[in-house]
């Protein structure tokens, strides 16, 4: 294998199109037994849904056509407990709004255009282990052990691939936490509302905290 991603995160799912539509080999590692149905991240800024369109999901459409078409699109918003609401009218994209989607919806286009050009994407492999042989990468997931020429880590905070190549995390403390709850409640009033006729609605509140310490 050429590529092992660890992480089936929207980054990690993303990283693995990009790379078989340069005709890379690629497979994905996730640790949970199954596609998230939770809300977690909300939002798509513009880079990030330029980045979809350039890959071709095979049917005529782009990547970014799919959450385009299930999310809520928003020009001002706020964004990681800035004050204010941030514009996105100004910066020269085709895509000047935030939009706003559960990341189980997120996950979903990439995830369908990898299941249709054979890239395994591998559930209930989590990966605890990895280290260096004398010309390869090896990772361990599942009690197996895997060889591959790259490794890439997109499995959050606490990133075994991180720890393992030994980079250090450059956040050391945090001021505000944001909480995403879903609650089976719709208010079509409310823009702080995620809406989706498939998934629960979710809200997601920013509160100012004590610093904590982030581990790396």
């Amino acid at each position: 294998m050429d590529v092992i991603v660890a992480g089936g995160s929207p980054a990690g799912l993303m990283t693995a199109a990009l790379l078989d539509a340069a005709g890379v080999r690629a497979e994905v590692g996730e640790r949970g037994s199954e596609p998230a149905r939770q809300s977690r991240g909300t939002a798509m800024h513009p880079r990030t849904l330029e980045v979809l369109t350039m890959i071709d999901a095979g049917d005529g459409r782009r990547i970014s056509d799919v959450p385009l078409t299930q999310g809520q699109w928003v020009p001002d918003a706020h964004c990681t407990g800035l004050p204010g609401l941030s514009g996105y009218r100004g910066p020269d994209t085709p895509f000047p709004f935030t939009l706003t989607l559960p990341q189980w919806g997120t996950e979903h286009a990439p995830a369908v255009y990898l299941d249709a050009r054979g890239v395994r994407e591998r559930h209930g492999a989590e990966m605890t282990t990895a280290g260096q042989s004398a010309d390869e990468p090896r990772v361990q997931a599942s009690a197996a052990w895997h060889t591959t020429r790259y490794l890439i880590g997109t499995d959050g905070a606490h990133s075994m691939v991180r720890r393992a190549a030994g980079t250090g995390f450059g956040a050391h403390s945090t001021s505000w936490l944001a909480r995403t709850s879903n609650t089976g409640r719709r208010d079509a009033a409310s823009p702080a509302w995620n809406r989706s006729p498939r998934a629960p609605a979710a809200r997601t509140h920013m509160q100012r905290t004590a610093s904590r310490s982030s581990r790396p």
